[in-house]
């Protein structure tokens, strides 16, 4: 049987982020959005010369038979919005 992986409690600081939100978004358009706001965030990080810190996310909450979808990536630096994309901060807090 394998061996079970060690576990850590880390304190996660805030990090900067990059995000496109699409209001209203329908199921069956989820994959258009998150490939053009995968595509639009990636094109303005190289522009502003930004590393990702880590994997783009995707969040989404459903209102009905929509739902607000978000794509976003957290940055290595603070870099302000451009247009559509929108500069915030991830949560932070504990993180196993």
């Amino acid at each position: 049987m394998p061996r079970i992986s060690h576990f850590s409690l880390l304190d996660m600081p805030e990090q900067p982020t990059l995000a496109v939100t699409h209001v209203d978004a329908k199921p069956e358009d989820f994959p258009l959005h998150i490939g053009c706001g995968i595509q639009a965030l990636g094109a303005y990080m190289e522009e502003a010369g930004v590393l990702p810190a880590d994997v783009p996310y995707v969040a989404f909450r459903f209102e009905g038979e929509t739902a607000r979808l978000e794509i976003g990536c957290a940055l290595s630096r603070p870099l302000a919005g451009k247009g559509e994309i929108k500069a915030g901060a991830g949560v932070s807090g504990k993180a196993v």
